[in-house]
């Protein structure tokens, strides 16, 4: 994972150790951090190692336990990155983090978006349209993740934790005020319910402590929709 960022990243041919031409484009450190994110769920999810960092067993030697993406090395490596490219002039993701008029952007652009989602597209067409990659659905699917993350002040690889399981629809309940309960089939069957008596209730799987220190600590966020 490391060689590849950095023949994308880097400014030397991890070959060669020279220079790149100026004709090669180069990644930025926004793109070093998403494939680190996605290679490390997709060790993490998919083969099943977890997000532990990659270490040695100490019970057989020779043989690793962990998240390859998650090493002491990639991490060390991703520091230097970083610092590389704010040498170079790159603005890194953290100085110009998504802001609520670019989710509003967002938001405008994929609702003007056609929504016909078994529409098939030709190559000619997106590469006159661009702007029709991946479909309604998929945009809107990264609409949510960007919001959550937005809202949940989650990194990448913090967000990509997310699954199905922790994520609750509930409804108002009708005997208790400010009370909510899980929706189940029965209960929607019954009717009755306005669109302000629903939410989606999240619960992240894993802590997060307020920014500036203390002990206020965030484990579950609500949406209402």
């Amino acid at each position: 994972m490391s060689s590849a960022t950095y023949t994308r990243c880097d400014e030397n041919d991890i070959c060669t150790g020279k220079p790149k031409p100026l004709t090669v484009p180069r990644a930025t450190y926004n793109n070093a951090q998403k494939m680190r994110a996605a290679i490390s769920h997709k060790f993490g999810r998919d083969h099943g190692l977890g997000t532990q960092p990659w270490m040695e067993n100490p019970a057989y030697p020779g043989r690793f336990i962990g998240n390859p993406s998650l090493s002491v090395v990639v991490s060390q490596y991703m520091i230097s990155l970083r610092c590389r490219k704010v040498h170079a002039g790159e603005t890194v993701i953290s100085a110009r983090a998504i802001d609520e008029p670019t989710l509003k952007a967002l938001w405008v652009f994929n609702c003007a978006a056609e929504r016909n989602e078994h529409m098939r597209i030709s190559r000619k067409r997106k590469a006159e349209h661009p702007e029709d990659w991946g479909g309604f659905l998929m945009r809107m699917m990264l609409y949510l993740l960007y919001l959550v993350s937005f809202l949940c002040l989650l990194h990448f690889d913090e967000a990509l934790q997310i699954t199905w399981s922790d994520i609750t629809f509930q409804v108002k309940d009708a005997v208790l005020k400010n009370q909510w309960i899980d929706a189940t089939p029965d209960l929607l069957c019954q009717g009755g319910f306005r669109s302000t008596d629903f939410r989606v209730h999240l619960m992240l799987p894993f802590r997060k402590t307020h920014q500036q220190g203390g002990e206020s600590q965030w484990f579950d966020f609500d949406f209402i929709f």
